[in-house]
C-alpha cells in the first residue's frame, strides 16, 4: 500500500467515526426528556440525567400518598413516552420505567419519587427524656419496643405533645404504672402534664382524624381524658359504670400462682341470649402467644402442687412477687342501669360493647362468666366514621419487669432468688402485635 493509498483510508475512516458521532448526537437528542414535572400531590420539577436515563426530584413531606403521583412530561419532537403524559402513576413500590420512543429507537428512563422518613409509632410518657424513666415496668416496656420497632419509633414527652409533633404519627403506646410506695388514686392514676389542655386538645383531634393508641397499665384511665368513656346521667367519673373501676395501686405481694388472661370469654359454653361469638383468641395481638392451663405450677417443697384453670390461658406473669395493679372494667356496674338490670352476663357484655364501640379481648385467666373486661379494642364511633381505634391493656398480669419493688415484705422461703418471669414473652407479644395491628388498620 503506498502512501496515497493509506492517506485515503485514514481519510475514509474519520469520515465514518464523525458520521457516527453526529448520528449517536442526533439520537440521544431525540430521545431525551425535556422536561419532567410532578403535578399532584403537589407541585414538583424533576432532574434530568439524560445520560444516565434518570429522573430524581425533591422528597415530598412523610406520608404522602405516592400511589396517584400525575406527571407532566416534554418530549424532543417525534418522541412518545410510557406511562404517557398527564397520567397518574404508582410510585409507592420504588422507581418507575419510563420507556421514550422515537421511530424504532427506544431508551428508558428510570424515575424515582419518594417521601422523607418520620417515626409512625410515638412513645409518650411524663419524663422529658425516655433515658429519664426510672418506674420499672415503664423502662421496661419502652426499651423492649424501641429496639422491636427501632427507628420506627420515637419517645416523645407530654410536655413536647402538639398537634406538629404527632402529625406523621399512627400509633402512641402510653404505659405507665406507679413506683414503689407512690400509690395514686384512680382519679391521680394520670399526671398532670398529661391532663394539660393542650395536650388534650392536639391527641383528641389526632385521635378523631384516625390515630391510635395502645395504652397500658394505668394508662386505661386516660380513656376519660381522651372522652372516649360514655356519660351516663351526669355522674362523675369515680361513679361512671363505664369507668375502668377494678383498679390497684398497692405494694404488691409474694404469689406463687400463673396469672394470665382468658381470651375465650364464654369457654365454658354457659346458656346465655347473647348471639355474640365470644371466642376471641385468634385476634391479632395473640399471635404467637403460647397457652397453657396452669394456675399453679409448682416450685418446691413448700409449693409442690401444680394447679389448673380448667382451660387455656395466655400467660403473663409467673409466681412470684405480683403488683396486682389492675385497671379494668367491671361490666357487672352495669347492672345499676336500669334498662340492662335483667340481662344475662354475657347480654350485658354485648350492652357494654355496644355503648363502648369496642370489643372486649380478654378477661382474668379465671373467669369463666365475663363479669370483667381486662383488654378492650375501641374502634370508631358511629359519630365518627373515621376516628381511630385503642388497644387497651389493664389487667394487673401486665408486668413488664416482675421483681420485688423495695417496699416489698421479705421473700418468703419458696422464693428461689433468681426469679425471670418465664411468660413476658407473652407480654411482649402482645404489645407488640398490638401496635403492628394498629398500624395496619
Amino acid at each position: 500500500m503506498n502512501l496515497k493509498q493509506f492517506l485515503i483510508l485514514v481519510s475514509i475512516a474519520f469520515l465514518f467515526v464523525g458520521c457516527s458521532k453526529d448520528d449517536t448526537d442526533e439520537v440521544n437528542a431525540n430521545m431525551s426528556i425535556t422536561t419532567f414535572k410532578l403535578t399532584s400531590p403537589a407541585a414538583r420539577t424533576g432532574v434530568i440525567d439524560n445520560t444516565a436515563k434518570t429522573v430524581s426530584f425533591q422528597p415530598f413531606e412523610p406520608k404522602t400518598d405516592l400511589t396517584k403521583v400525575v406527571v407532566e412530561i416534554t418530549l424532543a419532537s417525534g418522541a412518545t413516552i410510557s406511562p404517557a403524559s398527564k397520567s397518574t402513576v404508582d410510585f409507592s413500590k420504588g422507581p418507575v420505567n419510563f420507556t421514550v420512543k422515537n421511530g424504532s429507537t427506544t431508551a428508558v428512563y428510570a424515575v424515582t419519587v419518594t417521601s422523607e422518613f418520620a417515626p409512625a409509632i410515638a412513645f409518650i410518657g411524663e419524663p422529658n427524656a425516655a433515658g429519664s424513666i426510672t418506674e420499672p415496668d415503664t423502662k421496661a416496656a419502652y426499651e423492649y419496643l424501641s429496639g422491636f420497632f427501632k427507628e420506627n419509633m420515637k419517645y416523645l414527652p407530654f410536655s413536647q405533645v402538639n398537634a406538629d409533633a404527632i402529625k406523621y404519627v399512627d400509633v402512641i403506646v402510653y404505659y405507665t404504672d406507679s413506683e414503689a410506695g407512690k400509690n395514686p388514686s384512680l382519679l391521680d392514676a394520670i399526671p398532670a402534664v398529661a391532663k394539660n389542655a393542650s395536650v388534650i386538645t392536639a391527641l383528641k383531634a389526632w385521635h378523631a382524624a384516625g390515630g391510635h393508641f395502645v395504652l397500658g397499665g394505668h394508662a386505661t384511665q386516660y380513656l376519660n381524658d381522651l372522652g372516649r368513656i360514655p356519660s351516663y346521667n351526669g355522674v362523675s367519673y369515680e361513679n361512671n359504670p363505664y369507668r375502668a373501676g377494678i383498679y390497684g395501686s398497692g405494694d404488691g405481694f409474694w404469689n406463687w400462682d400463673q396469672w394470665g388472661v382468658n381470651a375465650n370469654l364464654n369457654v365454658n359454653n354457659l346458656a346465655t341470649g347473647s348471639a355474640s361469638n365470644w371466642n376471641r383468641t385468634t385476634h391479632p395481638i395473640y399471635q404467637n402467644c403460647k397457652q397453657d392451663s396452669l394456675s399453679k405450677v409448682g416450685v418446691n417443697a413448700e409449693n409442690p402442687n401444680k394447679g389448673s384453670y380448667g382451660h387455656l390461658v395466655v400467660p403473663t406473669d409467673s409466681y412470684g412477687y405480683k403488683e396486682d395493679h389492675n385497671s379494668m372494667w367491671d361490666i357487672n356496674h352495669l347492672r345499676g342501669i336500669p334498662a340492662y338490670s335483667n340481662l344475662d352476663a354475657f347480654q350485658l357484655a354485648d350492652k357494654f360493647e355496644q355503648d363502648m364501640s369496642c370489643k372486649i379481648l380478654g378477661t382474668w385467666g379465671h373467669v369463666i362468666d365475663l363479669c370483667c373486661g381486662a383488654v378492650l379494642e375501641l374502634n370508631a364511633r358511629p359519630s365518627n366514621a373515621a376516628e381511630g381505634s385503642i388497644i387497651a391493656i389493664g389487667h394487673a398480669a401486665y408486668d413488664w419487669d416482675q421483681k420485688p419493688q423495695a417496699t416489698a415484705e421479705a421473700a418468703p422461703n419458696w422464693y428461689l432468688g433468681n426469679l425471670t418471669n418465664t411468660n413476658i414473652e407473652n407480654t411482649r407479644y402482645r404489645t407488640s402485635n398490638a401496635v403492628t395491628y394498629l398500624l395496619s388498620k
